[in-house]
């Protein structure tokens, strides 16, 4: 956790000190948002979110979202998560001659998880459950309709899904990285 959280403050430091290849954003009523992500994690994981988005006011985004992972627990077997839900974005402000757009973000959705039988932490088999989660983030405009987007969110689960060194739990923080196009 410690580490994703370094690699994030050095990303917005970098961000900030790059503005001369940045350009304003074109984020108003109307505009669609196509964004695909990835957590930061330092292990056999891999995890990837694609969201699609309208801009219902110039600061509110509504979106659907699809996200899987896959995790590789060695010789114990393996693990897949997938989730499909909704989720709204509240632009807070534009900063930096329209570069930097940080947002709160949340959704909530439908949240499935399939263990293999080596796994001996959780029930084998699939565990369905409803998820939501909430978060903060930061969009900073490489082009006026391309964005590098960070966030830090907490997610929940109503089931104990979310795997942590084999150890089951029903929420966790991730860091997702990715890029969002608009038009």
């Amino acid at each position: 956790m410690k580490k994703s959280l370094h690699i994030a403050a050095i990303l917005l430091i970098a961000i900030v000190a790059v503005p001369a290849f940045a350009a304003p954003a074109i984020l108003q009523t109307g505009t669609s948002e196509l964004g695909v992500a990835g957590f930061i994690e330092f292990s056999d994981e891999v995890d990837l979110s694609l969201t699609y988005g309208y801009f219902v006011t110039d600061a509110i985004e509504i979106k659907g979202i699809a996200a899987g992972s896959w995790i590789d627990q060695g010789d114990l077997g393996d693990a897949s998560e997938f989730g499909i839900g909704g989720g709204v974005d509240y632009h807070i402000f534009q900063m930096a001659t329209d570069v930097l757009v940080p947002y709160v973000t949340g959704a909530a959705g439908y949240y499935r998880n399939d263990v293999d039988p080596g796994i001996s932490a959780l029930d084998t088999g699939a565990t369905d459950g409803f998820s939501i989660d909430a978060g903060v983030g930061v969009k900073y405009f490489m082009a006026s309709n391309v964005a590098l987007n960070v966030a830090l969110k907490w997610q929940w689960n109503s089931e104990d899904v979310y795997l942590d060194k084999d150890d089951p739990k029903d929420n966790r923080v991730v860091l997702p990285i990715g890029l969002n196009f608009y038009f």
